[in-house]
């Protein structure tokens, strides 16, 4: 949900909602879908029964949300590939598109 509204999405909906925001803004690529729905169904889940998880399915959830923040927080960084003032800083100072690309080649 604090990913969701980061990225621009409206405070105080309900987890559909933000799940539906990751992909109508396409947040997360469309082969990530069924792992977002899944997330969903987990946590409708955790929200309205008391049942343990099994360790492997903890762990698979744990990995995709590590792949979820990176993919909307790290990878669009690198390299300078994000426009200032873009969506997604996460509060944090942003540099500017002059200041993250490369020094130019030298001519030899």
């Amino acid at each position: 949900m604090n990913v969701a509204v980061d990225h621009g999405a409206d405070e105080n909906l309900n987890f559909c909602n933000y799940v539906d925001y990751f992909i109508e803004e396409q947040l997360l690529p469309y082969v990530a879908q069924g792992w977002v729905d899944r997330i969903r169904k987990k946590g409708n889940e955790a929200v309205h029964e008391i049942k343990p998880v099994q360790k492997g399915e903890a762990e698979e959830l744990v990995s995709f949300c590590a792949m979820l923040l990176k993919n909307v927080y790290e990878f669009p960084h690198l390299g300078g590939s994000v426009p200032q003032g873009d969506k997604g800083t996460g509060g944090a100072a942003q540099d500017s598109p002059e200041s993250s690309k490369p020094p130019p080649a030298e001519d030899k």
